[in-house]
């Protein structure tokens, strides 16, 4: 897979490998969709589109939306063309998990791989919708970029530190220049095996006995 690779470069890849035309994909997508849709779509009109007609595409192409957008190069995996829906981790405890980030790209492809093996993925876009988020879904996960607009990381986690039960807090993005974090970080582009790595070894050991155990080391190192 190529760096330069997009989504509407994987769709139209997975349709061709399919032996189907444009036309015939709009048909399977749903009955709202014409061929016009499908061609934009592939040459990176519609950069992303909303989550519920996304899963329709991945589906009509016969894929997970992981699978989707790792071949679409959302995300830093390596693994093959093929990926079937069964290589993903599938989550049976559906674990809350809040994402924050204010690139609504990369907010909805993060959400969108989350939902796709079964967690229940919540979304904020600045401080306060973050604040809000937390109190209406009290998530066991929140997961926040560093960039986030009127974030103060040390303030958020005494925050989050104060509620009960307090969720387990990571911060993610393109490294930390002069901001200080305490805990484990994703770097982006998300990575995300290490990302469900960190989610199976929340639900193994709890969110406490994994906190004291990490202090301040990266994910990469689970």
């Amino acid at each position: 897979m190529t760096e330069t690779r997009t989504l509407g470069d994987a769709i139209r890849l997975r349709r061709l490998d399919l032996g189907m035309s444009q036309e015939e994909l709009a048909e399977r997508i749903g009955p709202d969709v014409r061929q016009s849709d499908v061609s934009r779509l592939e040459r990176g009109k519609i950069l992303f589109p909303r989550l519920e007609r996304l899963n329709q595409i991945a589906a009509a192409l016969g894929m997970s939306i992981g699978a989707l957008l790792i071949e679409a190069g959302w995300f830093s995996d390596d693994e093959s063309a093929n990926l079937s829906t069964s290589s993903y981790p599938q989550n049976h405890n559906e674990t809350s998990i809040v994402v924050a980030d204010d690139e609504p790209i990369s907010l909805e492809a993060i959400a969108a791989l989350l939902e796709d093996s079964g967690h229940i993925a919540s979304t904020a876009y600045d401080l306060p919708s973050l604040m809000e988020t937390i109190e209406s879904n009290a998530p066991t996960i929140v997961i926040v970029d560093v960039a986030l607009p009127g974030l103060h990381p040390e303030a958020l986690t005494d925050a989050l530190a104060a509620r009960d039960p307090a969720p387990f807090l990571v911060f993610m993005g393109s490294g930390l220049p002069g901001i200080e974090v305490e805990g484990p970080y994703l770097e982006k582009p998300i990575d995300s095996r290490q990302l469900f790595a960190f989610i199976a070894s929340l639900e193994k050991h709890g969110t406490s006995n994994l906190a004291s155990a990490n202090g301040n080391d990266r994910l990469a190192g689970i």
